[in-house]
C-alpha cells in the first residue's frame, strides 16, 4: 500500500561481468521424474506497495527473496509461501514474488507489493496503484534438478531475480551421462539478461557430474 513520507533507501547496484562457471559438486539427488505441469490461474487487478514490517501474519520476513515479496487479501485463496508471477499491463514487466503477509478488508484481485517489487515492475512510487495480471505458479511436481540451479544461478547474480526458467533439450550422452539444458530469464531494476545453463549427471545414481554456466547475447 502507498505509505507516504516513506525513507528510501539505496538499492543494491546490479553488479555483474560476463562469466562462465563449471560445478562438479558430486550431489546426491532424490529420484524422481521431471514434469513441466503447473497450476497456472492468471486474474486482472491491481497492485500496490509497502515498505513491509518487521511481523507478519505468515511468519516470513517481506526481505526474503531480495525483496521479491507481497501480501495478498485475507480472503485470497493464495495462501503463505505461494509463489505468484505479476506482469505490470502498463509496460509488460514481470517478476515472482512470495507471498509473506495478508492484508484484512483487501479486495481478492489486489496484491501488496513490497517496495522494491513495486519498482522492479517498472513502476514509479507515486503511481500507487497499477493495474496487473496476476499467476499463481504452484508446481505439480517439481523439476528435482531445479532448486540446486536456481541456487548455483542466485550465487552468481546476487542482485537479479529469476523470472523464468524453462528446459530446453535433455541429451542422453551415453548409459551414465545425461545431460539437461536450461535457459534462465533474471531481472534487475536496470536489465534483463538470459543464462544458458547445463548440468550434466548419471541418471542412475543423481550424482551431477558437472555444471556450465554461460551469458547469452540477445
Amino acid at each position: 500500500m502507498y505509505v507516504n513520507g516513506y525513507n528510501p533507501y539505496a538499492y543494491p547496484s546490479a553488479q555483474y561481468e560476463s562469466m562462465r562457471h563449471s560445478y562438479s559438486p558430486y550431489r546426491h539427488l532424490p529420484q524422481h521424474p521431471y514434469s513441466n505441469d503447473w497450476r497456472e490461474q492468471t486474474i486482472s487487478g491491481d497492485a500496490t506497495w509497502t515498505n513491509g514490517g518487521p511481523t507478519t501474519k505468515c511468519g516470513l520476513p517481506w526481505t526474503m527473496n531480495q525483496s521479491m515479496t507481497a501480501a495478498v487479501s485475507e480472503q485470497s485463496t493464495y495462501q503463505c509461501g505461494d509463489t505468484l508471477r505479476v506482469r505490470n499491463r502498463n509496460n509488460q514487466r514481470e517478476l515472482t514474488v512470495i507471498i509473506v503477509d495478508t492484508v484484512p478488508n483487501f479486495p481478492s484481485n489486489r496484491i501488496n507489493l513490497h517496495r522494491q517489487a513495486f519498482e522492479a515492475l517498472g513502476a514509479e512510487l507515486d503511481e500507487g496503484l497499477i493495474p496487473v495480471d496476476i499467476t499463481s505458479l504452484t508446481p505439480i511436481e517439481e523439476d528435482p534438478w531445479s532448486p540446486y540451479l536456481q541456487r548455483i544461478v542466485q550465487s552468481a547474480y546476487p542482485n537479479y531475480q529469476i523470472i523464468n526458467e524453462e528446459l530446453m533439450e535433455e541429451e542422453v550422452v551415453n548409459a551414465s551421462h545425461v545431460r539437461r539444458t536450461y535457459e534462465l530469464m533474471l531481472q534487475s531494476l536496470q536489465e534483463s539478461i538470459r543464462i544458458q545453463a547445463k548440468v550434466n549427471y548419471n541418471p542412475t545414481t543423481n550424482r551431477v557430474i558437472s555444471f556450465d554456466l554461460q551469458e547469452l547475447n540477445e
